[in-house]
């Protein structure tokens, strides 16, 4: 029983510790939360899942050539952009039968920017 009190004083100074210092609490065995925006794309919906494949698929192979490029023109802030464009809408989440996932909102990203415009449109 003793050990018992023990973690949980452990615990409880862990999350004092954190409280102190501002930064939001994760469990030490769970990942953090993810942001998703919008309504995502139905399972079901065999068109709308071709298209943001072979849209994933085209962004992919730009980003490696602008990768490239940034590298030999030295652009280093530039590469981590376009890498981070590369692995956007990597992980997709499924949520009540519609798939999500979390954008890199990068100028440069053909998906990141269709789902901007459509909500600038929709703020119109």
């Amino acid at each position: 029983m003793g050990g018992y009190n023990k973690k949980k004083q452990i615990a409880l100074i862990r999350l004092i510790h954190l409280h102190n210092s501002g930064q939001p609490y994760c469990h030490p065995m769970k990942k953090p939360a993810i942001r998703l925006y919008g309504k995502g794309s139905a399972i079901t919906d065999y068109d709308s899942l071709h298209r943001r494949a072979k849209s994933k698929q085209i962004t992919q192979v730009t980003m490696l050539h602008l990768v490239d490029v940034a590298r030999e023109r030295g652009a280093k802030d530039r590469v981590q952009g376009y890498w981070n464009t590369y692995q956007c809408q990597n992980n997709l989440i499924v949520v009540d039968g519609r798939i999500r996932a979390p954008l890199c909102r990068s100028w440069f990203c053909p998906y990141c920017c269709v789902v901007r415009k459509a909500e600038l449109i929709n703020k119109y």
